[in-house]
C-alpha cells in the first residue's frame, strides 16, 4: 500500500514544476532560436528614450557629483541630439541608433540582448565590446531601466543611471 504522505510530497514539486513551466509558456519570455538564452517579447520592435537620469558620485574620478537629468520632452533640448532609437529583434539582435538634430547617424551600436522579466542584459559587440546591465518593468508601451555602470567614463561602475524609453 502507498504512503499517501510520501505520494503527496513526490507530487507537489512535479505540480509546481509544472505550473512554473505553463506560466513561463503563456509569458512574455520566449527563448532565442536556436539557444536556451530568454528574450522579453514585450522588447521586440523600436524603443525610443524618453527622460533620464544619471548621478556620477565620483565625477571623472574626483569628490564631485554630477546629476544629468533628461525630464520627458526635453531630450533634444538637453542633449542636443535626438532620443536613441533602439531596436531589438527576435534573434536576440539589437541596433541603437544615435542621430543628430538634422536626422544623420552619429553612433551605431550593435550586439545581442537577452531578458528574462526582471534583468535586460545588453552585450555591445561593436562599436565597443562592453556589457550593460538594467533592471526594467514594462508598462504599456514604457519601460523604465536603473542600473549602476562607469557613466563618466572613470573607471568605476558608481554611477546610478535611471531611464525611461518609449516603444514606437
Amino acid at each position: 500500500m502507498k504512503n499517501p504522505v510520501k505520494t503527496r510530497l513526490l507530487l507537489q514539486p512535479a505540480l509546481f514544476c509544472g505550473l512554473f513551466l505553463l506560466a513561463a509558456c503563456s509569458g512574455n519570455i520566449i527563448l532565442v532560436p536556436g539557444s536556451s538564452k530568454p528574450l522579453d517579447k514585450r522588447f521586440i520592435g523600436e524603443w525610443r528614450n524618453e527622460s533620464m537620469r544619471v548621478e556620477c558620485a565620483t565625477f571623472r574620478g574626483s569628490d564631485t557629483t554630477f546629476v544629468l537629468d533628461v525630464p520627458a520632452g526635453q531630450w533634444e533640448a538637453r542633449m542636443r541630439m535626438q532620443p536613441i532609437r533602439t531596436t531589438y529583434k527576435a534573434d536576440g539582435s539589437y541596433v541603437s541608433e544615435y542621430r543628430t538634430l538634422s536626422d544623420s547617424v552619429s553612433l551605431r551600436r550593435e550586439g545581442r540582448w537577452t531578458a528574462n522579466g526582471k534583468r535586460l542584459i545588453l552585450n555591445e559587440t561593436q562599436p565597443d565590446k562592453r556589457e550593460y546591465v538594467n533592471e526594467y518593468t514594462i508598462s504599456g508601451k514604457r519601460a523604465s531601466f536603473s542600473s549602476t555602470l562607469d557613466f563618466d567614463g572613470d573607471g568605476r561602475n558608481d554611477d546610478q543611471y535611471q531611464g525611461v524609453q518609449r516603444k514606437q
